[in-house]
């Protein structure tokens, strides 16, 4: 039981701390912060329209590794445009614009992603998005994502 509680308050305090990094990091570059907190929101509506659809659907099984999983994607995807505004900042040039570009195009996706869950939990069948964006976004945090994930599986395998 104090496991858990421990593992809840870490798991606050991470999701705290990146929340505030990520906004230290906008407003050093001059980026856009509104921005950010619409990507936020299109990313929570996303978790919890991909819940519903895992709920309704019952040939899919909700599992934390995959929950886990996905917010790590998203978190890369994050780091991407952050990490280059970073660097054009560093060489004197405006970074903003690329972060604040990247970030409304995940949005974008993001949006995507919630009416293709949504629809799939509406009509009871799994609906993949198969537009370019998405296809182009989720292919590149998969390839970034897959490779964070195995690192933190090494990291649990040594746990055990």
């Amino acid at each position: 039981m104090w496991v858990e509680q421990i593992w809840q308050w870490m798991a606050e305090a991470v999701g705290e701390a990146i929340k505030y990094v990520s906004y230290f990091l906008f407003v050093f570059m001059g980026a856009n912060v509104d921005t950010l907190t619409w990507f936020l929101i299109a990313v929570t509506l996303d978790m919890i329209t991909g819940i519903y659809k895992v709920i309704v659907i019952p040939s899919l099984k909700f599992s934390g590794e995959k929950f886990r999983n996905g917010v790590l994607k998203k978190f890369i995807l994050l780091v991407i445009p952050i990490a280059v505004g970073i660097g054009f900042k560093a060489l004197g040039k405006d970074g903003a614009a690329i972060l604040d570009y990247a970030l409304r195009l995940f949005i974008v996706s993001e949006i995507i992603s919630v009416l293709y869950n949504a629809a799939s939990g509406w009509t009871g069948k799994e609906t993949k998005s198969k537009d370019y964006v998405s296809v182009i976004i989720m292919g590149l945090a998969a390839y970034l994502g897959d490779i964070i994930i195995s690192l933190f599986n090494k990291k649990d395998d040594k746990r055990k």
